[in-house]
């Protein structure tokens, strides 16, 4: 280890460009001879990041099970174990046929905000102590509804915490996928929601997204705000999705005529 510590950046980089051994974790090795290994190791794959494509990334909700989502990602053969290294460890990778691997995660919580239950706790709270401010209530009803409310507050505020924790470990999980340089053929998302659509916003970057394909979903605001943040951020090009009423009249198919986006419905 102390002689290949020593050879020069050019010889390492020969070395590492020639070590195509990805799944077996010789490269991991490598980074661990020196802090010059590993500098130059992690610029080789940074590199090799930028040249790959995942091929589909399907976001849909658990099936069976409230507030998960699960996400599959369609790769070749060639770079199937590189890719399920590069996502951590939540995910778990699956053979298919004709030479391709779908990398499939665990199901991953995305539940929502509870915010107007919360605010509403708030409001009964205030008006339990104008209650008793103005003498409507004994005092010992009132301290027995406040002590009840603020319970609430208390119990309310800890599993909004625990959602907040939740959706943050799902984000950086899809981080972690987008981040990893790749370019994205396809993004298919299920059922778009508030949730899903803040999450993706948050997680997506700039990673370049050929064709976004979105069914479902109760509210058209959300999908508008997903197509235009692609568009902007992401080189979007071709968007399938089913024709809606309501996206009609809240002028979502003029907005992606004005982006020249092909449409397929």
């Amino acid at each position: 280890a102390a002689n290949l510590s020593r050879l020069p950046d050019d010889i390492i980089r020969l070395i590492v460009a020639m070590n195509e051994d990805l799944d077996k974790g010789s490269l991991g090795q490598m980074r661990l001879i020196s802090m010059r290994w590993n500098l130059l190791v992690r610029d080789h794959m940074k590199e090799k990041r930028r040249m790959l494509t995942i091929k589909r990334v399907k976001i849909a909700p658990a099936k069976g099970v409230k507030d998960y989502i699960t996400v599959d990602c369609l790769v070749g053969e060639s770079t199937s174990h590189y890719f399920a290294g590069v996502f951590g460890e939540f995910f778990y990778l699956q053979k298919l046929s004709r030479g391709q691997h779908q990398i499939c995660s665990e199901l991953l919580s995305l539940p929502p905000d509870p915010f107007y239950l919360y605010w509403l706790l708030v409001g009964v709270g205030f008006a339990v102590i104008i209650s008793a401010v103005l003498g409507l209530f004994s005092f010992e009803v009132s301290l027995i509804a406040a002590v009840a409310v603020y319970s609430s507050i208390m119990i309310m505020e800890a599993k909004r915490k625990k959602r907040r924790e939740n959706r943050e470990h799902t984000s950086a999980q899809l981080t972690n996928l987008f981040s990893s340089g790749a370019s994205i053929t396809t993004l298919s998302i299920e059922k778009a929601s508030k949730e899903s659509v803040e999450m993706l916003t948050n997680s997506l970057g700039s990673v370049k997204i050929d064709h976004l394909v979105c069914y479902g979903g109760h509210v058209c605001i959300w999908k508008a705000e997903l197509i235009k943040y692609l568009f902007n951020k992401c080189w979007l090009k071709r968007v399938t999705t089913e024709r809606c009423a309501t996206c009609r009249e809240a002028g979502l198919e003029w907005d992606m005529k004005a982006m020249q986006l092909q449409v397929i419905y």
